[in-house]
């Protein structure tokens, strides 16, 4: 069941603030106040409302709560005239603007005319130092656009956030105490007027305000059927014709909510108080600024939206206004067999309203002269018979031949896992914890408290190696990182104590619902633990306080800012740390499973591809830099695990799959479209992974089944076209190509470098342009060439080939005790574990022998 709002202060500001202001003080003759630039306006006017502080002693930080009416007044940045989002903060502030280091946050409720934030100095300590403390000034400022007429109130007010709070209200000194005993100002009430009309010569055929609309102009509520059944969606599509220079409306739908329950049309996912309508047509121009607003009231079954342009000037200068189209849609569940009715109706909260309508010109106007029409009566004729459901089988995604797309397996209940790249691991080595999450419907934002032994390890970026701070946020997300949703991040970390909290969430969440592409797999944050000591340690998910609903130190929301507790939180295994001994380099030729040969990875290339009957690959040696898992030390050297935590043990997802007739052409050659589905997934990335960049190439359409892919491996510079613009999607990929792409691989997630080598050893290879890539791989013993010292870098790779590379490049697999998954790769088949390491998404163990060895296959594959 779902609960609570997203991202509330009670879970994040009071890790900054709350939580460290605990003792009380007291000052004299103290003040905060809202003063208002004018108490008197008209209707598209701008109020601008200024907080301010007057004689806080040793002033360090605040956090505030005001409300307001989101029918007469939105809130927005008085210099930019944008609205206000869930994160905005107010502007124009004198205070806490020095060299202390600033955390902020912001956690509005526009829909609810809710404005909540706060802000801190960080490096308290320095400040106190400095004697220095600001005492009176302004914390910032906001506006706020008139909408309509009326009297109104902007004003401080308590939240059930903010327990301890005086009027909505919570002021900290630089000793990290509360202040109380000071006033608190409001502002004086606001009375509105409408506009007096101007008269202005427009040219025609510009309307100007109080044209005249059409005979014929109407906002129109249809319904796709008036018999239905229970189970049936009634779809209730709202309609404008010929509302001239329309440029914003409201809408108030009644319906009756112990026969139908209000859905998205679309996924048939139920309405909350904040969703809007969908498949709308008009007032969807990014370039004026559309501005939603959903306030709906569920149980008493009213649906009110409303969107309107912000930049109205922009608007009527560009001369094309919209007139007629779809407004929006909802969906109605049937939930009883009795006659009902959906009809647009004012609810009490929209005095003056045709209908329950208003709409608005590009003038700001509210408009007149136009019919509503509504819906005939819903009959719902009868209770459905009970019939056996059907199980539908999960869609395959149709590709043009010969070309097929890796299928995404089909898990039952979604989760957060957090999984090493190593278990085992020397003094001075970085283990890369990987937190990821699975099949969380409609993902929207996270909050996670992650503890480990600080005196056994340190938290530092996985890739710069540079140590973590208070504020420092992980970083090798894919996804939660599309600018257009506007994400937002919080880090409140206590490194002394081995803690790292830190969370984050897409902010345009109403953008984010209406683009209906939820993000519900993929990366969300990237550790690395550099190692200082030997011993047994342990780094996992752990409840903390400030977090007080959160599941094994974690909170998941939704995209309608709603927590979601159906899933499963897997922790990582222990951590082994043993003496960094030499490891002996293997002589050449031995088979030591690392790549080639019989061992692990086996057989014919195993590190690279294009075998003949007549050149047939050396074994690959196993480097002893690769990050595979080496043989756990003696039983006497492992400190006893904790019960509830198994050694060694990890989880491993899928990168690639099969082809829909059961068959993996483990042969094959793979072409460049399907390599970067390959590299795509290993980075975390899915079909619904959106990024906001912008790569084309003349031979590819957004209808390829890999588009998704080649743009997000393109965007993290793992592939780049042909000097001519193409892709060549459909080429296969050679040896030379696919080391590349290995190469920077390695380089974005481990951090590889290019190193000057003194010794070559591919005659073929010496000019070509992946020379480099080859040689250092080939140095690290990922790949090998043939007995006669050529490498072929030219020749395609084969399916069986390039996953053994993977496996090596990236210490995964091989996996022992897998089930035979496709007919033409039986158990004998030499890469038959490692392509079971890439195609299925498992839990797994390490054996006595440092072997990676199946647990348990995770979802239905």
């Amino acid at each position: 069941m779902k609960k609570n709002n997203a991202l509330t202060l009670a879970t994040i500001i009071m890790l900054l603030l709350t939580s460290l202001f605990t003792n009380i003080t007291y000052a004299k003759t103290s003040s905060i106040s809202m003063e208002l630039d004018k108490t008197k306006a008209n209707v598209g006017d701008m109020i601008i409302a200024t907080i301010k502080i007057s004689n806080i002693s040793n002033f360090c930080g605040y956090h505030i709560n005001i409300k307001y009416d989101p029918l007469v007044l939105q809130a927005v940045d008085p210099f930019t005239e944008e609205p206000f989002e869930k994160w905005s903060m107010p502007v124009g502030g004198t205070l806490l603007n020095g060299k202390y280091g600033n955390a902020s946050i912001a956690v509005n409720n526009a829909d609810r005319g809710i404005l909540n934030f706060g802000n801190t100095y960080v490096d308290t300590k320095d400040y106190k130092a400095s004697g220095k403390p600001e005492t009176t000034g302004i914390i910032g400022k906001i506006g706020f656009k008139v909408l309509k007429s009326g009297n109104t109130m902007i004003k401080f007010e308590n939240a059930a956030a903010m327990p301890d709070a005086i009027q909505g209200t919570n002021l900290f000194d630089w000793d990290s105490e509360i202040i109380t005993g000071y006033d608190v100002i409001q502002p004086s009430a606001i009375t509105i007027a409408d506009p007096v009309p101007v008269s202005t010569p427009t040219p025609s055929p510009t309307p100007t305000p109080g044209t005249i609309l059409p005979d014929d102009a109407y906002i129109a509520l249809e319904i796709d059927k008036s018999k239905a059944k229970v189970g049936d969606i009634v779809v209730a599509t709202v309609k404008a014709n010929n509302m001239t220079t329309l440029a914003g409306y409201q809408l108030n739908i009644k319906y009756d909510p112990k026969v139908l329950q209000a859905v998205n049309p679309i996924t048939g996912e139920a309405f909350t108080y904040s969703t809007g309508l969908v498949g709308g047509e008009l007032i969807l121009n990014k370039a004026y600024y559309p501005y939603q607003v959903a306030s709906n009231r569920i149980d008493e079954g009213v649906i009110s939206y409303s969107c309107s342009y912000v930049y109205l000037h922009s608007y009527r200068e560009s001369g094309k206004y919209e007139s007629t189209g779809v407004i929006g849609k909802v969906g109605f569940k049937v939930l009883k067999a009795t006659d009902t009715t959906v009809k647009l109706q004012d609810g009490g909260t929209m005095p003056g309203s045709i209908e329950g309508t208003y709409a608005f010109d590009w003038h700001g106007n509210t408009m007149e002269g136009y019919r509503v029409i509504q819906p005939s009566k819903i009959s719902v004729i009868s209770e459905p018979e009970p019939t056996p459901t059907a199980t539908m089988p999960t869609p395959t995604a149709t590709t043009p031949a010969p070309t097929t797309t890796p299928q995404t397996p089909v898990t039952t209940q979604g989760r957060i896992s957090m999984v090493f790249d190593k278990t085992e691991a020397k003094v001075g080595d970085i283990i890369t914890a990987t937190v990821r999450v699975d099949n969380i419907k409609n993902f929207a934002g996270f909050q996670v408290n992650i503890k480990y032994d600080p005196k056994m390890l340190e938290a530092v970026d996985y890739q710069t190696k540079k140590a973590f701070t208070k504020t420092t946020m992980p970083t090798g997300a894919t996804i939660l990182i599309n600018d257009k949703y506007q994400p937002v991040d919080i880090s409140a970390n206590n490194i002394a104590n081995g803690i790292l909290n830190f969370g984050k969430t897409y902010s345009n969440l109403v953008n984010y619902r209406i683009a209906g592409k939820p993000e519900e797999t993929g990366i969300i944050a990237k550790i690395g633990f550099k190692v200082l000591k030997e011993g047994s340690t342990i780094v996992k998910f752990e409840d903390t306080k400030s977090m007080p609903d959160a599941k094994k130190g974690t909170d998941l929301f939704d995209w309608n800012s709603e927590r979601i507790s159906n899933y499963d939180v897997i922790q990582p295994g222990k951590i082994t740390i043993v003496n960094a001994t030499p490891t002996p380099t293997a002589t050449p030729g031995e088979e030591t499973g690392g790549g080639g040969g019989a061992g692990g990875g086996g057989g014919p290339g195993g590190g690279g591809g294009g075998t003949s009957p007549s050149a047939k690959p050396t074994a690959t040696p196993t480097p002893t830099s690769t990050s595979t898992a080496t043989k756990k030390p003696k039983p006497t050297e492992i400190v006893k695990p904790d019960p509830d935590i198994p050694t060694t043990v990890g989880i491993h997802y899928s990168y690639l799959a099969g082809y829909p007739d059961k068959l993996f052409r483990p042969e094959k050659s793979i072409t460049r479209a399907e390599a970067a589905v390959i590299f795509a997934k290993l980075m975390g990335a899915n079909e619904n992974t959106e990024i906001d960049y912008n790569v084309s190439y003349n031979d590819l359409d957004k209808s390829h089944w890999a588009n998704w892919a080649i743009k997000f491996v393109s965007y993290k510079k793992l592939f780049t076209g042909y000097p001519d613009g193409t892709f060549k999607p459909n080429q296969n990929i050679t040896r030379a190509e696919f080391s590349t792409v290995v190469f920077k691989l390695l380089a974005s997630e481990k951090g590889l470098k290019e190193e000057k080598l003194e010794k070559f050893k591919f005659d073929d290879s010496k000019g070509h342009w992946a020379q480099q890539f080859i040689e250092q791989l080939s140095d690290l013993g990922y790949i090998n060439g043939y007995p006669d010292g050529t490498f072929k870098p030219d020749n395609n790779i084969k399916r069986s080939e390039s996953v053994a590379l993977i496996n090596r490049a990236m210490g995964r697999g091989p996996l022992y005790g897998a089930p035979q998954k496709f007919e033409d790769v039986p158990q004998t088949h030499w890469a038959f574990k490692d392509i079971a390491e890439g195609v299925l998404d498992h839990k797994f163990k390490l054996d006595s022998e440092g072997n990676e060895e199946l647990m348990e296959i995770i979802g239905n594959q």
